[in-house]
């Protein structure tokens, strides 16, 4: 969720992250911690948000055709501004 300044309302925001595209370093890094994240360390995601770009429903079904494998990280009670 975010707050859009311009009309004060939340909105939904939808985000990904394609490690296939990131540096080796950077790859291994996202993926270790997708193996061993746990209800306890999904907030650490945080460090990690600047990779994440915002998608629409579209471009989501054609990732995943292209990727094959994915996972999620769901954060409950978190909210920021429409510039992320």
């Amino acid at each position: 969720r975010y707050l859009d300044r311009s009309d004060r309302h939340f909105k939904d925001r939808r985000l990904f992250l394609v490690t296939s595209r990131l540096d080796p370093a950077t790859r291994a890094a996202v993926e270790f911690f997708m193996e061993t994240k746990t209800n306890g360390t999904e907030r650490d995601v945080f460090k990690f948000r600047h990779l994440f770009s915002e998608f629409n429903d579209e471009s989501f079904e054609d990732l995943l055709r292209s990727e094959g494998k994915s996972g999620t990280v769901c954060l409950t009670h978190y909210f920021e501004d429409e510039n992320g």
